[in-house]
Order: C-alpha cells, then sequence, then structure tokens
C-alpha cells in the first residue's frame, strides 16, 4: 500500500482481514517526516506510531514497515518501534535511500533479527552495503537476507 491512507486507518479493515484470511503480508510505505513542506504533501505517510496502531487493530494481519530509511527520522521511528509487543506480526525491511552509520545495526538492535528484511528500494549495492557493513553474524545475515522473508511466505494459505 502505498499513502492514500493510514496504516491504522477504519477504511483499510476489509484489506487486513483478507490477507490475513489469505495468510500474506501487507507492507505500506512509511516514512516519519519532519518538514512542513513534506507534511503537507505526504500527510497520510504512515510511521512507526501508526504501525503500532495498526498491529492492535489487525492483529492477525502481517504487516511490514516499509523503509526503515524512507525518510525522515528514522532513529525516533526505532524508539517508537520499542513499545512493540513480542507477539505482533510486524516486520521493516531495510529500504529507502537513507544509508546513514548504523542504521542497521541499531534497527536488529531495537527489533532483532527476526523482524528485519532485506529489501532495496535505490541501488543495489547500497542496499545489500548497509546490511554487510551492520556487523552482523551469518546467522543473522541469513535471517534478514531470506530466511524471515520465506517464514511468512510459508503461512500462505491460497
Amino acid at each position: 500500500l502505498y499513502h492514500q491512507y493510514l496504516i491504522c486507518y477504519p477504511a483499510l479493515r476489509p484489506i487486513m482481514a483478507y490477507a490475513a484470511t489469505l495468510g500474506i503480508p501487507v507492507l505500506m510505505h512509511a516514512g516519519k517526516v519532519m518538514d512542513s513542506v513534506s507534511l503537507r504533501q505526504q500527510p497520510r505517510l504512515s510511521h512507526a506510531g501508526h504501525f503500532l496502531k495498526a498491529v492492535e487493530m489487525f492483529p492477525e494481519t502481517t504487516l511490514v514497515q516499509g523503509h526503515i530509511g524512507g525518510g525522515g527520522d528514522w532513529e525516533w521511528n526505532l524508539r517508537t518501534l520499542e513499545a512493540l509487543k513480542p507477539s505482533a506480526k510486524y516486520y521493516l525491511d531495510t529500504s529507502g535511500s537513507v544509508i546513514d552509520a548504523g542504521i542497521v545495526h541499531k534497527t536488529v538492535a531495537t527489533l532483532g533479527e527476526d523482524r528485519v528484511l532485506f529489501a532495496t528500494d535505490t541501488s543495489f549495492e547500497e542496499g545489500v552495503g548497509k546490511i554487510l557493513d551492520a556487523g552482523l553474524s551469518e546467522e543473522q545475515l541469513q535471517k534478514i537476507f531470506s530466511a524471515n522473508f520465506h517464514r511468512i511466505l510459508s503461512q500462505r494459505r491460497a
């Protein structure tokens, strides 16, 4: 989904319910914009706070927040996600144009490697490079690059 609605908007309930029935994830474009121009241009851009609400509203639906580095304050995003319950069906992908030093390491430290998915929407080299630069173990890399996504796919019922 893009940002026609916030991820926690009640109008999405039928989509979320159908996705849960099929056992497929819902990925939503996200970011935490801070400047007034971006806020006016993207008033319905979901951020981590919206995802926390959506996890409560749609507990049977697997949610993927697109872009740890998709715009704005990614560190605020991680601080907010510290409130995530262990039972939440929530994942965060590593895509986005931000390649700040430590972004993937801090994401794994906050959420654990079981909730992080490899993704890139910029150059492939940057997308892979920021993960390889995070100082993670081979097991953590395997989970992020493929095992976590395969685990999500194994839930499909369609």
